[in-house]
Protein backbone atom coordinates (compact mmCIF):
# COMPACT_ATOMS: atom_id res chain seq x y z
CA UNK A 1 0.00 0.00 0.00
CA UNK A 2 1.48 3.29 -1.09
CA UNK A 3 -0.93 5.66 0.65
CA UNK A 4 0.95 8.09 2.89
CA UNK A 5 -1.81 10.42 4.13
CA UNK A 6 -4.75 9.29 6.24
CA UNK A 7 -7.57 11.15 7.97
CA UNK A 8 -8.49 11.28 11.62
CA UNK A 9 -11.41 12.79 13.53
CA UNK A 10 -10.84 13.93 17.11
CA UNK A 11 -13.04 15.81 19.56
CA UNK A 12 -10.05 17.49 21.24
CA UNK A 13 -7.74 19.81 19.29
CA UNK A 14 -4.47 18.31 18.08
CA UNK A 15 -1.29 20.21 17.20
CA UNK A 16 0.69 19.92 13.99
CA UNK A 17 3.52 17.46 14.59
CA UNK A 18 1.81 15.87 17.61
CA UNK A 19 2.35 12.12 17.81
CA UNK A 20 -0.68 10.09 18.80
CA UNK A 21 0.44 6.77 20.27
CA UNK A 22 -1.00 3.52 19.00
CA UNK A 23 -3.05 1.58 21.52
CA UNK A 24 -4.86 4.45 23.21
CA UNK A 25 -8.21 2.79 22.45
CA UNK A 26 -6.98 -0.41 24.09
CA UNK A 27 -5.76 1.50 27.14
CA UNK A 28 -9.21 3.10 27.48
CA UNK A 29 -10.87 -0.33 27.28
CA UNK A 30 -8.46 -1.67 29.92
CA UNK A 31 -9.38 1.18 32.29
CA UNK A 32 -13.11 0.43 32.18
CA UNK A 33 -14.56 0.54 35.69
CA UNK A 34 -17.25 -2.07 36.26
CA UNK A 35 -20.20 -1.37 38.57
CA UNK A 36 -19.59 2.34 38.87
CA UNK A 37 -21.81 5.28 37.95
CA UNK A 38 -19.79 5.63 34.74
CA UNK A 39 -20.20 1.94 33.79
CA UNK A 40 -22.64 2.42 30.92
CA UNK A 41 -20.68 0.89 28.05
CA UNK A 42 -20.73 -2.85 28.75
CA UNK A 43 -21.94 -3.55 25.20
CA UNK A 44 -18.92 -1.72 23.81
CA UNK A 45 -16.70 -4.07 25.79
CA UNK A 46 -18.61 -7.09 24.50
CA UNK A 47 -18.19 -5.85 20.93
CA UNK A 48 -14.45 -5.19 21.32
CA UNK A 49 -13.80 -8.56 22.94
CA UNK A 50 -15.91 -10.28 20.27
CA UNK A 51 -13.85 -8.59 17.56
CA UNK A 52 -10.62 -9.57 19.32
CA UNK A 53 -11.74 -13.19 19.70
CA UNK A 54 -12.58 -13.30 16.00
CA UNK A 55 -9.19 -11.78 15.09
CA UNK A 56 -7.34 -14.37 17.18
CA UNK A 57 -9.30 -17.19 15.50
CA UNK A 58 -9.46 -15.90 11.93
CA UNK A 59 -6.53 -13.52 11.42
CA UNK A 60 -4.02 -13.66 14.29
CA UNK A 61 -1.29 -11.92 12.26
CA UNK A 62 -3.41 -8.78 11.85
CA UNK A 63 -3.00 -5.97 14.40
CA UNK A 64 -5.28 -6.02 17.41
CA UNK A 65 -7.72 -3.13 17.79
CA UNK A 66 -6.41 -2.88 21.37
CA UNK A 67 -2.87 -2.10 20.13
CA UNK A 68 -3.72 -0.01 17.08
CA UNK A 69 -4.15 3.50 15.82
CA UNK A 70 -7.20 4.13 13.65
CA UNK A 71 -7.64 6.43 10.66
CA UNK A 72 -9.81 6.72 7.58
CA UNK A 73 -8.41 6.27 4.09
CA UNK A 74 -10.51 9.06 2.59
CA UNK A 75 -11.30 12.59 3.63
CA UNK A 76 -14.95 12.01 2.70
CA UNK A 77 -15.22 9.12 5.17
CA UNK A 78 -13.62 11.19 7.95
CA UNK A 79 -15.95 14.10 7.23
CA UNK A 80 -18.89 11.71 7.31
CA UNK A 81 -18.00 10.59 10.82
CA UNK A 82 -17.22 14.04 12.18
CA UNK A 83 -20.71 14.62 13.60
CA UNK A 84 -20.33 11.49 15.77
CA UNK A 85 -17.50 13.22 17.66
CA UNK A 86 -19.38 16.39 18.55
CA UNK A 87 -19.72 19.95 17.23
CA UNK A 88 -16.11 20.98 17.88
CA UNK A 89 -14.51 17.86 16.38
CA UNK A 90 -11.69 18.41 13.93
CA UNK A 91 -10.62 16.47 10.87
CA UNK A 92 -6.86 15.99 10.63
CA UNK A 93 -4.44 14.78 8.02
CA UNK A 94 -2.10 12.23 9.64
CA UNK A 95 0.82 10.09 8.58
CA UNK A 96 2.28 6.87 9.93
CA UNK A 97 5.33 7.27 12.15
CA UNK A 98 6.36 3.74 11.17
CA UNK A 99 5.12 2.94 7.65
CA UNK A 100 6.42 -0.65 8.00
CA UNK A 101 4.21 -1.38 11.01
CA UNK A 102 1.53 -4.06 10.67
CA UNK A 103 -1.78 -2.81 9.32
CA UNK A 104 -5.21 -3.93 8.27
CA UNK A 105 -7.89 -2.23 6.20
CA UNK A 106 -11.35 -2.98 7.53
CA UNK A 107 -14.88 -1.99 6.60
CA UNK A 108 -15.86 0.58 9.25
CA UNK A 109 -19.52 0.16 8.27
CA UNK A 110 -19.33 -3.42 9.60
CA UNK A 111 -18.15 -2.08 12.95
CA UNK A 112 -21.02 0.43 12.97
CA UNK A 113 -23.49 -2.36 12.12
CA UNK A 114 -22.26 -4.41 15.07
CA UNK A 115 -22.70 -1.36 17.34
CA UNK A 116 -26.20 -0.56 16.09
CA UNK A 117 -28.94 -1.66 18.46
CA UNK A 118 -31.26 -4.11 16.72
CA UNK A 119 -33.55 -5.65 19.37
CA UNK A 120 -35.00 -8.17 16.86
CA UNK A 121 -31.53 -9.58 15.98
CA UNK A 122 -29.61 -12.01 18.19
CA UNK A 123 -26.44 -10.21 19.27
CA UNK A 124 -23.83 -13.02 19.32
CA UNK A 125 -24.54 -14.43 15.82
CA UNK A 126 -24.58 -10.88 14.41
CA UNK A 127 -21.28 -10.09 16.13
CA UNK A 128 -19.64 -13.30 14.87
CA UNK A 129 -20.79 -12.81 11.26
CA UNK A 130 -19.75 -9.17 11.02
CA UNK A 131 -16.50 -9.69 12.96
CA UNK A 132 -15.40 -12.39 10.52
CA UNK A 133 -16.09 -10.09 7.57
CA UNK A 134 -14.31 -7.20 9.35
CA UNK A 135 -11.10 -9.24 9.62
CA UNK A 136 -11.38 -10.60 6.08
CA UNK A 137 -10.92 -7.02 4.88
CA UNK A 138 -13.60 -7.04 2.19
CA UNK A 139 -14.63 -3.38 2.17
CA UNK A 140 -17.97 -2.36 0.75
CA UNK A 141 -18.25 0.81 2.83
CA UNK A 142 -15.98 3.21 4.68
CA UNK A 143 -12.42 1.95 4.87
CA UNK A 144 -10.70 2.09 8.23
CA UNK A 145 -6.96 1.68 8.74
CA UNK A 146 -5.77 -0.20 11.82
CA UNK A 147 -2.03 -0.01 12.39
CA UNK A 148 0.37 -0.53 15.25
CA UNK A 149 2.19 2.61 14.10
CA UNK A 150 1.78 5.84 16.00
CA UNK A 151 0.19 8.63 13.96
CA UNK A 152 1.72 12.07 13.40
CA UNK A 153 -0.62 15.02 12.84
CA UNK A 154 0.26 16.82 9.61
CA UNK A 155 -2.43 19.49 9.75
CA UNK A 156 -6.00 20.27 10.70
CA UNK A 157 -8.33 20.35 7.73
CA UNK A 158 -11.56 21.36 9.46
Amino acid sequence: MDQKIYYLVRSRPRAKGEVLPAGSHGRAVAQYKHLTAAATHGWKLAIEFGLETSRLQEAPAKPSRFESSFAFLSLADAEGQRRQFGPTAGVYEVELVNPAAPRHIADYDLFLTICRSEPHVDFIPKLRTHAQAYWQGVCKGMRELLTTSDLRVSRRLQ
